[in-house]
């Protein structure tokens, strides 16, 4: 039997300990840690140069490494697709725990399986979706979570015909969406597999950068110190991201882990959370007021400004909101004392 383990490589008093050991908290994996400034043999072993770093070890060698973001809930994500087998078979007790199993689940309603191949052994229509399917769900098994049913009666609870491929946003943006009345082909598969992974509001690391660089659009960079942060700005922010996605495309971006980022965009780390916006076809940048609440309205003005040429590049002040030093000022200048 394969046993998973989870060593965060690192050096003494990294803030990523604690977002760690609450996903190690509701994992059955244990959570190894090792410093090294002291164990430098083993990481160099194991080829370790940056900071932190994790590593997933199936065994006692064969190790995947994590790229995803320093979030417990994103850690946990991918734990669970790690210890799942790249396509599990559903039925009618084991659907509904398995939908909200991650963000995004998809689920493969097709028919039962028949008897074989035709007397020429040309595979029927049903089994070639299904290879298909197969096929699709192995060369993303580190990204989403698959699952497939044979039973017609599940797909008629959710109102999907059969055959018809699902995806099931439990914790994401959108509504849950669904490939179906198409004749099936790989290319069709991937390509609805590829437009369910992007989220209105992505999470930006290095291995997706270079996706968000198009010069057609802005690129809206929201850095967070804090995953409570980052969840509650794409919950406020969602509607006018999906509203605006034609002309400009939104992330969120770790400020602890890229902080040269932020810099390059001229985002002051001490006042987190923090909104830039870099038009890439002039190389503008343009600041939201770090002073100021971040809120969506104000936000949609700015790039609406941005986009219709009215805004100067640099820190884009925030009309009718109270700054704190604003508001220090007024109280002073009031001796105490109120105007009424």
């Amino acid at each position: 039997m394969m046993w998973f383990s989870l060593h965060l490589f690192l050096p003494p008093s990294n803030a990523l300990l604690p977002e760690l050991s609450q996903a190690a908290s509701t994992l059955t994996a244990p959570l190894v840690t090792i410093d090294c400034t002291e164990e430098t043999a083993l990481c160099k072993k194991y080829d370790i140069n940056a900071y932190p770093t994790i590593r997933l070890f199936r065994g006692l060698e064969e190790n995947i490494r994590y790229r995803g973001p320093r979030a417990a809930d994103a850690i946990i994500s991918f734990m669970i697709k790690q210890q799942l087998p790249p396509l599990t078979t559903l039925d009618n007790e084991t659907i509904n725990v398995f939908k909200s199993i991650d963000d995004k689940v998809f689920i493969a309603y097709l028919p039962p399986i028949e008897g074989g191949a035709d007397a020429d052994d040309t595979p029927s229509p049903s089994d070639l979706i299904r290879e298909i399917y197969t096929s699709v769900a192995n060369e993303n098994h580190d990204r989403f979570v698959f699952g497939i049913s044979f039973d017609p009666d599940l797909a008629a609870k959710d109102g999907l015909p059969v055959p018809s491929i699902a995806c099931y946003k439990t914790r994401s943006e959108g509504n849950n969406e669904a490939l179906a009345g198409v004749e099936f082909s790989r290319r069709k598969v991937e390509e609805f597999v590829q437009a369910m992974s992007r989220d209105v509001i992505g999470e930006m690391n290095r291995r997706n950068m270079e996706g968000y660089m198009q010069p057609s659009k802005l690129l809206a960079y929201i850095f967070y110190d804090r995953p409570s942060t980052r969840a509650r700005l794409r919950r406020s922010l969602g509607r006018l991201a999906k509203k605006l996605q034609d002309y400009a495309m939104f992330v969120t971006i770790d400020a602890n882990e890229y902080p040269h980022i932020a810099a390059s965009l001229d985002v002051q780390l001490d006042l987190l959370p923090a909104l830039a916006v870099h038009n890439m076809m002039t190389d503008q940048v343009f600041v939201y007021d770090q002073e100021a609440e971040i809120r969506s309205k104000e936000v949609g003005k700015m790039l609406l400004d941005i986009l219709q040429g009215k805004s100067s590049p640099g820190v884009q002040l925030v009309e009718g909101q109270e700054t704190p030093e604003s508001k220090g000022e007024q109280e002073g200048s009031n001796n105490g004392h109120d105007e009424l």
